[in-house]
C-alpha cells in the first residue's frame, strides 16, 4: 500500500503499521520543533515516514523489532533519497552505548483488537505490553544530558514517567472521538 506525506512517497507493506493520525500528528510536531544538524534515534520506525522526514537536516538511526518495517524504511530512504542507518533491534538491544540528541518513539498503544485490525494476527511476535515502561526504564542511558525524547502515547495509556527520572510535558494532542492522542517531550531532570 502506498502513503504519502510532505512530497515523500512510502510503500508501505502488509504487516507494517500504515501511517495514521498518530504518525501525522508526529510528524507535524516535528516540523514544528525544527530539528536540524542533530543526532536521532526513532524507535518503531514501521514505514519510515518520520526518519525520512528528518533526514533531509540530521543523521537519523531508524529501529523497528519488526524486519518488514527495517526493510521498508530501507526502501523508502532510498526511494526518497535519503540516508538512514535502519536495523532490527528491539527497542535499544541493537544500539549499544550509543547516545543521541533526540530520541523520538510512536510506541505501540493501541488495544489488542486495534493492532489485529493493523497488523494481523503476527502482531504478537513483534509488540509486547509493557514496551513503553522498557522504553523509558532505558531511555536516559541513550539520551544526551541537553538532549530530548518525543514520545507518542494515548490518553488511555498509562505511563509512570515521573519515577524515570524524566521532566516532561505534553506539546501536541489530538482529539478522536474514543481518545486523545499526546505528543510527550521528555528531558531528564537535572
Amino acid at each position: 500500500m502506498k502513503a504519502c506525506y510532505d512530497n515523500f512517497e512510502f510503500e508501505v507493506p502488509k504487516g507494517v503499521y500504515y501511517p495514521d493520525e498518530d504518525t501525522i500528528l508526529l510528524a507535524e510536531t516535528l516540523q514544528q520543533l525544527f530539528i536540524d544538524d542533530k543526532s536521532v534515534l526513532e524507535i518503531g520506525c514501521g514505514s519510515g515516514l518520520i526518519s525520512i522526514l528528518l533526514a533531509k537536516n540530521n543523521a537519523v538511526t531508524a529501529v523497528d523489532v519488526n524486519e518488514d518495517a527495517v526493510k521498508a524504511t530501507q526502501e523508502n530512504a532510498k526511494t526518497n533519497n535519503v540516508e538512514i542507518k535502519a536495523i532490527k533491534s528491539d527497542l535499544f538491544a541493537e544500539i549499544g552505548q550509543e547516545i543521541f540528541d533526540i530520541i523520538i518513539f510512536n510506541a505501540p498503544y493501541l488495544a489488542p483488537d486495534d493492532l489485529d485490525k493493523y497488523l494481523g494476527k503476527e502482531r504478537k511476535n513483534f509488540i509486547d505490553d509493557n514496551v513503553i515502561e522498557r522504553f523509558l526504564k532505558q531511555l536516559t542511558g541513550h539520551l544526551r544530558n541537553d538532549g530530548f525524547a518525543i514520545l507518542v502515547a494515548s490518553s488511555l495509556t498509562k505511563l509512570n514517567i515521573e519515577d524515570k527520572g524524566l521532566n516532561h510535558e505534553i506539546i501536541a494532542s489530538k482529539k478522536l472521538p474514543w481518545e486523545a492522542l499526546h505528543i510527550y517531550k521528555l528531558i531528564t531532570k537535572k
